[in-house]
């Protein structure tokens, strides 16, 4: 092989350099309860994962959703439902520590996507209901 043609190859393969956290807004959020992230972030959307901390669950019975900061990129709505497209179990097969869930967006290289997830976990003896903000901005 030709250097040219071992560079072009390079140029071609190379993988896209992944979003960075926003400014002032941390991609992922961290507490003793859960851990909330930001993540696969590229033009036409990324993906939530709620994670909560044992002895707490992901409350499935509250309607988990994504609110975005005005301006920036652009959503269907002011308020995005977050549907669970994968479930990690507990230990206790009937609840969930882990949910992700896709957020699809509109952006540019460059463009800033933040907003609050808005969510609860539980335990037996108390539920909390969370707002955690976060963001990226796209490479």
């Amino acid at each position: 092989m030709t250097l040219v043609a071992v560079l072009l190859l390079a140029a071609c393969t190379e993988k896209a350099a992944p979003a960075a956290a926003a400014p002032g807004v941390p991609a992922k959020v961290e507490t003793a309860e859960y851990v909330v992230s930001l993540v696969d972030a590229k033009a036409t959307g990324g993906a939530v994962v709620i994670t909560a901390r044992p002895p707490l669950h992901v409350n499935p019975d509250y309607p988990t959703a994504f609110k975005p900061d005005p301006g920036g990129a652009k959503f269907e709505g002011e308020r995005v439902a977050l549907t669970p497209d994968a479930k990690k179990p507990c230990e206790k097969a009937d609840e969930t520590c882990e949910v992700h869930a896709a957020l699809p967006w509109t952006a540019s290289a460059g463009q800033l996507v933040a907003g609050t997830v808005l969510f609860s976990v539980c335990q037996p003896e108390k539920c909390l209901i969370e707002k955690v903000r976060v963001g990226v901005t796209l490479p």
